[in-house]
């Protein structure tokens, strides 16, 4: 992908935030451009919650997990009811072992969108490294009723069995995720996993 250098920048400073967050969203030159959005948020301090959110997808998008969060609280501050801000915030959080924080953000996700797949799953994802497996097995059904081909949703489905002791479904869940998503290396992990207990 060629890196986005617009022609002209306009000196309007909603303009200058749109710009730059069209360059965090193609990912072209990211690390310029979060640390242009960074510096137009901190400056212009825009109430639009998306300008906030997008940043904190972009630390996302570069593993930077720590730097993300604030950004997703931003974004959250400004708009509560902003869905997919606070499922990946939750996603987040869990990727940086925070996981009881999670559990709560995804919680709050789900008060919006109580049949949300990727919230669903986000939660028993969260359920299963809480060490709480049997009740992620509904959460996880759940979401795969809303998105039956979520590779996902299958894998922490067989996480959730494999924890619960239920083999053959879990070996079932992994194997459908595989033939979802054919590389998709922690189904295989799940799958050898339990066919070696």
């Amino acid at each position: 992908v060629e890196p986005y250098y617009p022609a002209q920048i306009g000196t309007d400073p909603e303009d200058q935030l749109y710009l730059a967050v069209a360059q965090v969203t193609q990912r072209s030159n990211l690390d310029a451009g979060t640390e242009r959005l960074r510096t137009l948020i901190e400056q212009y301090q825009p109430e639009q919650a998306d300008f906030y959110f997008q940043l904190a997808e972009a630390y996302w998008n570069q593993q930077k997990l720590e730097e993300a969060l604030p950004w997703y609280q931003q974004a959250i501050q400004r708009d509560p009811q902003h869905l997919i801000a606070l499922r990946n915030y939750a996603a987040v959080l869990a990727e940086a072992g925070r996981h009881s924080q999670s559990e709560q953000i995804v919680r709050q996700a789900l008060e919006i969108a109580p049949d949300d797949p990727k919230a669903l799953n986000n939660l028993g994802d969260v359920l299963v490294t809480l060490g709480r497996a049997a009740a992620a097995v509904p959460v996880l059904t759940k979401s795969l009723e809303g998105d039956p081909d979520s590779p996902e949703a299958l894998q922490n489905l067989a996480r959730a069995y494999a924890e619960t002791g239920d083999t053959a479904k879990a070996v079932e869940a992994a194997r459908q995720a595989i033939r979802v998503r054919p590389g998709f290396g922690a189904a295989h992990n799940t799958l050898a996993n339990v066919l070696v207990e």
